[in-house]
């Protein structure tokens, strides 16, 4: 049986039957209401369970009990205690409830064919692109205009024509270089580690090694100048017993301070080959690599 949360109360209805209770009994009588409708129309006669929900003692609660069975408000019935008006609401309350869910069962079996076959129909939307994919090359191609007998005669004499491959334009031919630029700047980087770090250099380019590189490229940095960027921070960190560093955007702000100071000592503004500065820059290297030492010690 399904439990009552709510329920139809008439108040003129209810002050005019409470007109004759005292205080008390009409404390009581609500509290037994309540109870009535909670427990589904019949409440148990146990009068210490109900003189506990009254707060009372069980002799008050006796009291109360008889005078409102004399007075038509409760009666009992096998045990229980009702109340005349409780049972046609209760039954009317229950019998919503019950037809709300047969109600609820009913769509529920009556959407599921439905539901079925909408499945079906979008799966058989979904496969429709596959399939038309699949039968397209068997598909005959119509073509496009007519031609007369001397044209197909005079087709056929001629010899062919190689067929000019076809180039799609570069999305943005001003990158290329940039992108060539960035991808040289990569390789000087790893270079640099190699020459400062060996074979504890990192393995391969990080990921972001290119955006990195694309930003240096733009702003005009060379393979030559980062090189000598480098391998004057590496010969620093190599001396000082660090790890090598495992992306290009360590060196940012020495980049950022090469660029702003303008001067190119071993760049492109010097005319000197990249393969050249590790010969002609093997001393201040080295120079470098014994004041790191020395500031170590002391």
């Amino acid at each position: 049986m399904g439990r009552i949360r709510w329920y139809k109360r008439d108040p003129d209805a209810a002050l005019a039957g409470m007109m004759i209770l005292t205080l008390e009994e009409r404390g009581a009588y609500n509290t037994i209401l309540d109870l009535i409708y909670s427990h589904g129309g019949e409440l148990c006669d146990d009068q210490r369970f109900i003189a506990g929900w009254l707060r009372c003692d069980v002799r008050v609660w006796k009291r109360i009990r008889a005078r409102l069975i004399d007075l038509k408000k409760l009666y009992l019935q096998d045990g229980v205690l009702r109340n005349s008006r409780a049972d046609a609401e209760v039954d009317e309350a229950l019998s919503r409830v019950l037809s709300a869910r047969h109600a609820a069962r009913t769509k529920w079996h009556t959407s599921q064919p439905i539901s079925e076959a909408v499945s079906k129909e979008n799966k058989a939307v979904a496969d429709a692109p596959a399939y038309a994919s699949a039968m397209r090359p068997h598909m005959p191609r119509a073509r496009a205009t007519t031609t007369t007998r001397e044209e197909e005669v005079q087709r056929s004499t001629e010899s062919p024509q190689p067929r000019a491959k076809e180039t799609n334009p570069p999305r943005c031919a001003a990158e290329d270089p940039i992108r060539q630029a960035a991808l040289g700047l990569i390789q000087a980087f790893d270079a640099a580690q190699k020459e400062a770090f060996g074979d504890q250099r990192r393995q391969q380019p990080n990921g972001g090694d290119l955006n990195t590189c694309l930003r240096w490229a733009r702003q005009g940095l060379s393979p030559d100048d980062l090189t000598f960027l480098a391998a004057t921070n590496f010969a620093k960190i190599a001396a000082q017993g660090r790890s090598p560093p495992t992306c290009c955007k360590y060196l940012d702000g020495a980049v950022h301070d090469f660029m702003a100071d303008g001067e190119r000592s071993y760049g492109n503004g010097s005319g000197k080959a990249a393969e050249d500065i590790s010969d002609e820059g093997k001393d201040e290297i080295e120079r470098m690599r014994a004041e790191a030492m020395g500031d170590e010690e002391r």
